[in-house]
């Protein structure tokens, strides 16, 4: 089914089952599939520090969709979400959205990057030093670099290579380092 997952039954219930994903290449569990019953349906529960990208991600869906159809009784037939693109128009659609079309001049118009004259403009380095200090960070990671920009000064973005969440994120286009 995947790629880089796979899923392996870990236990059976008399009414549900429990399943481990795993990593195929380091066989190390990322998570488990079960039954919530808050919400009367299969759902993933992901490990702690793990990153998914959006293949993993579809694979996951795909075996949530297959398992809650399952228990309903429902044969399941599996359709990967798809986009076709075609020289003058563009076709969205998948198993569970409607298929509809746009031109592609439409798309374009609708989703391309802002010129330059539209981008905001690149802020003043203290203008960038105001914001950080005055911005109130929740995590730690974004108060732990705010700290040292405010210690050092500007310079502790551009040499930060830790993890990045929102607020590192917003500091490094504020200064434009994306």
């Amino acid at each position: 089914m995947s790629e880089y997952i796979e899923f392996r039954l870990s236990k059976q219930l008399p009414k549900t089952s429990v399943w481990e994903v795993l990593s195929k290449k380091h066989g190390n569990v990322l998570g488990v599939v079960k039954y919530y019953g808050a919400w009367r349906q299969y759902a993933f529960f992901p490990s702690n520090e793990t990153i998914w990208n959006t293949e993993c991600l579809t694979d996951i869906i795909e075996f949530l969709k297959k398992q809650n159809y399952l228990r309903k009784g429902i044969e399941y037939k599996p359709v990967k979400p798809s986009v076709t693109q075609a020289p003058d128009h563009i076709t969205f659609g998948g198993p569970d959205t409607a298929v509809y079309e746009q031109s592609t001049e439409e798309w374009l118009l609708k989703n391309s990057v802002k010129s330059a004259k539209e981008r905001p403009q690149k802020i003043s380095d203290q203008e960038l030093l105001d914001y950080i200090k005055n911005r109130t960070y929740r995590c730690r990671t974004c108060s732990d670099l705010k700290k040292e920009v405010l210690e050092r000064g500007l310079t502790a973005i551009d040499a930060y290579d830790g993890m990045i969440c929102g607020g590192v994120e917003d500091m490094f286009i504020k200064r434009g380092r994306y």
